[in-house]
């Protein structure tokens, strides 16, 4: 009996012991909490930080003035964590460009006065400067060359650029127009030669022909057209940029590695976008159905080997509007295509839902077996027997007119 209270004699003294330090913590509790606090925030900003260091370094160059234009219009349009660049033999277009950062190059070959719609010019004019865009190169993962094909700069500049950066092992998007057939033979020329390059030399190149964008709008004025022409640039560059670095709603992420899987298929790829708000009904279906009845994707869809898809919404969209806009792709794609999606939230754009969709690796029925354009098959009528039957599949009837 002695023992046993001797033994709890023990027991409550360290008890005691215990207590008396527990009101010392007590005492200090504000310096555990800063101390917890301050760890946490240390875990948070290295999380951050390498979040930071992992996102790709994007620049967009433009070449040549369609090029700067959408620069540009890329800066009005808030892109961000993108670095732009204008680059250019003429200095007066230079001079009004909104880029981050304006090179003039080829300034003995062009002295500031353009490459006057000669690719040779143009080509020269880099080659001079090549220390120039090697530099602008340097430490990039993600490169958009954007340029209107058919003048001298961007069809002489932008293969020699694509070219430094596939040297670079730099995965390259080229996204550009075609000119106009009313233009004439030697643009048309310029162009097919630059394009044929660009394919060779681009992980992927989104071409839009510009004499599609008259089948969209034919009543617009030629400076509309050439608008219209740059804002299709814009939707395609930010439309991938902003899959990659935006932050998203977390209903779907896409990373880097999933983008460069989805293009690297190579060739050619087309752009459609489509836009719709809450009072037309099933939102998610009608700008679906504007994307894929466009003058732009008028070609065999189902021969497209992948797809990029970005929905971008206000704070209401749903998982399952988005889920159904991939469902739709995917039964074009005859389920043996690779998708990639993810949803931007604009808080903007409450009740509106707009889709951007890239398809890669589409055979373009107006480019030749050696990479020539055929210009009567782009300005043939819209719409391929094809096309219809299978956006007929997927039930979106023949007679829905692009708005």
């Amino acid at each position: 009996m002695v023992r046993e209270k001797c033994f709890l004699g023990v027991l409550l003294s360290d008890l005691d012991l215990i207590l008396k330090d527990l009101e010392e913590l007590n005492k200090d509790s504000s310096l555990v909490t800063q101390y917890s606090l301050t760890e946490e925030d240390g875990d948070n900003e290295d999380i951050e930080e390498i979040i930071r260091r992992s996102l790709p370094k994007i620049k967009v160059i433009g070449v040549g003035g369609a090029g700067n234009n959408t620069v540009t219009n890329l800066i009005e349009a808030g892109i961000q964590q993108v670095k732009t660049i204008a680059i250019n033999t003429d200095a007066r277009q230079l001079l009004i460009s909104k880029a981050h950062r304006k090179v003039l190059i080829g300034e003995k070959t062009c002295r500031g006065h353009g490459a006057g719609n000669d690719p040779e010019i143009g080509k020269q004019a880099a080659e001079e400067s090549r220390e120039k865009i090697l530099r602008i190169l340097d430490g990039t993962d993600l490169l958009f060359l954007t340029c209107g094909l058919g003048g001298g700069t961007g069809s002489g500049a932008t293969p020699y650029i694509a070219q430094l950066a596939r040297e670079l092992d730099i995965f390259t998007v080229t996204v550009c127009t075609l000119p106009f057939m009313a233009e004439g033979e030697i643009k048309r020329k310029n162009a097919s030669k630059a394009l044929k390059e660009l394919i060779d030399l681009s992980n992927i190149v989104i071409v839009i022909p510009n004499d599609k964008l008259l089948q969209v709008a034919p009543k617009k004025t030629l400076l509309e057209a050439f608008k219209l022409a740059d804002s299709i640039l814009v939707k395609a560059v930010k439309g991938i940029a902003d899959l990659v670095v935006r932050p998203r709603s977390g209903l779907v992420n896409v990373d880097f590695a999933d983008v460069k899987k989805v293009l690297s298929v190579g060739g050619t790829a087309v752009i459609g976008v489509g836009r719709a708000d809450v009072s037309e009904g099933n939102r998610a279906l009608k700008a679906l159905e504007r994307a894929l009845i466009n003058p732009l994707l008028d070609v065999n869809l189902n021969t497209a080997k992948s797809a990029l898809i970005n929905i971008t919404g206000g704070l209401d969209i749903t998982l399952e509007e988005a889920e159904g806009i991939v469902r739709q792709v995917s039964a074009i794609l005859k389920n043996k295509g690779e998708i990639k999606w993810g949803v931007v939230l604009e808080e903007s754009m409450k009740g509106e839902l707009e889709v951007t969709i890239i398809m890669a690796g589409i055979d373009l029925p107006y480019l030749g077996e050696n990479g020539e354009i055929i210009y009567p098959n782009i300005i043939a009528p819209v719409y391929t027997r094809d096309t219809m039957n299978i956006l007929k599949e997927i039930g979106i009837s023949n007679d829905k007119v692009f708005e």
